[in-house]
């Protein structure tokens, strides 16, 4: 990989894709807690299993767009292939 000189605007618009990160794996962490240990119906099952893989998608997403700023090939070869179903 390559050096690559990042300007002020690039550096503070990864800082705030890799906060989005933080706050999406927050709320993945929160919904997973919420219910853990706990009873749950199989529909609030798999409406909660839809929600964490959509936050999943997304930081995956995100993660793609960062690394690809970074000069890194990411993980596939659109970041937006993260948001297409049945790709993972």
């Amino acid at each position: 990989m390559e050096n690559k000189t990042f300007s002020f605007q690039e550096i503070n618009q990864l800082k705030a894709l890799l906060r989005h990160v933080c706050s999406l794996a927050i709320a993945g962490v929160s919904v997973s807690n919420a219910h853990a240990g706990a009873e749950v119906e199989e529909a609030d099952l798999h409406n909660h299993i839809r929600l964490l893989q959509s936050t999943m998608d997304r930081m995956g997403w995100i993660a793609d767009v960062s690394l690809k700023r970074l000069g890194d090939p990411g993980c596939f070869a659109a970041a937006e292939d993260w948001m297409l179903p049945g790709l993972t």
